[in-house]
């Protein structure tokens, strides 16, 4: 058949298979939020933040640490942010992110006998897959030495920000601001002594997106396969031409 020997028809075909293989995958990808990292501080990142907070619990004898829930699998990690009481697989679920002075995955509220007096950043963020973006957050101060009664509209208040900012291009560089700026608050509400400038307390650069990289080129495949398929197009409609001048 005449169609089938038309580089058109093949072109077309082609795009059509390049863009079905790259959907298959995700067709089979699985939604239970256990098997996709989902953490918004990525490892260097938490390796910076870990290192200033443990510097600023050192100089003021306040433990510091961080809980952000990502909702990236959408709100299946919802009632996490506080460790305590907790089992070990909630502990573990990789929506939810607990670090501190103290290290990865440890939250001062835990270990009372080592952190006697604390402070944790709570982050909640609302996530939309299908725009891919954080939509909102709400950020608080839970502490033990009444920091939180010093910031009566809240912790970003307290810093000059909003929660737009949280969810801005740069979003997740402010919030790690909020956590590294906690020992600062600690210190002007009088709670602890100043951390000294050579701690290394101030703020860390970090991206805007969360650490999970699946997704990555995903849309290459589609735009090839829309390159091909207004390719073909052209093709059949040159070749109808042709045709047409031929006949007459």
């Amino acid at each position: 058949m005449k169609l089938f020997r038309s580089p058109g028809f093949w072109i077309i075909a082609i795009t059509a298979a390049i863009i079905g293989l790259s959907f298959l995958p995700r067709a089979f990808e699985s939604d239970d939020g256990l098997e996709t990292a989902a953490q918004v501080f990525q490892p260097a990142d938490n390796t910076r933040l870990i290192g200033r907070l443990s510097a600023a619990q050192k100089a003021q004898g306040v433990c510091y640490g961080y809980v952000v829930d990502s909702d990236l699998h959408g709100g299946w990690a919802t009632g996490l942010t506080d460790p305590r009481g907790l089992s070990p697989e909630d502990v573990a679920n990789q929506d939810v992110q607990y670090a501190s002075g103290l290290g990865d995955r440890t939250d001062p509220r835990t270990v009372p006998a080592q952190c006697p007096r604390w402070v944790v950043i709570v982050a909640e963020y609302d996530y939309t897959s299908y725009d891919e973006e954080f939509t909102s957050v709400t950020v608080r101060a839970v502490d033990n030495i009444g920091l939180a009664q010093t910031l009566p509209n809240g912790v970003l208040a307290g810093l000059g920000l909003t929660a737009k900012d949280l969810v801005a291009s740069d979003g997740i560089a402010r919030l790690a601001d909020v956590v590294t700026s906690a020992p600062l608050l600690t210190s002007q509400a009088g709670l602890a002594p100043a951390v000294p400038l050579d701690s290394g307390t101030g703020g860390t650069p970090t991206g805007d997106r969360i650490s999970d990289a699946s997704d990555a080129g995903r849309y290459v495949p589609v735009v090839l396969g829309v390159i091909l398929a207004v390719a073909g197009l052209t093709w059949i409609v040159v070749a109808a031409f042709r045709s047409r001048r031929n006949a007459t």
